[in-house]
């Protein structure tokens, strides 16, 4: 029985070291991706502040001509609007 024990808390701890390294590795990886991460979030934070302007401007557009958003959206390229820039109104 004592023998068993001792298997078992011989796999236990192999398997808590196996699960250190495991960390250890996803810290290195984290660390490596953190510029990536940071950039991506910028870009993101970006592009949500951008479909938001956008949206206002649809509501406004629609609201005006008494248009739906996606004829708005039409309209505004037409007119010279870019995707970056539909509030051409």
């Amino acid at each position: 029985m004592t023998g068993l024990i001792r298997l078992v808390y011989a796999n236990l701890f192999s398997q808590l070291l196996s699960t250190a390294d495991d960390v250890a590795k996803l810290q290195e990886e984290l660390e490596t991706m953190r510029p990536l991460l940071e950039e991506a979030k910028v870009e993101t934070d970006a592009t949500m502040e951008q479909i938001a302007q956008d949206t206002v401007c649809l509501k406004n557009c629609s609201s005006f001509f008494k248009l739906k958003p996606h004829k708005c959206l039409i309209t505004s390229l037409r007119l010279g609007g870019t995707s970056n820039n539909l509030c051409f109104f």
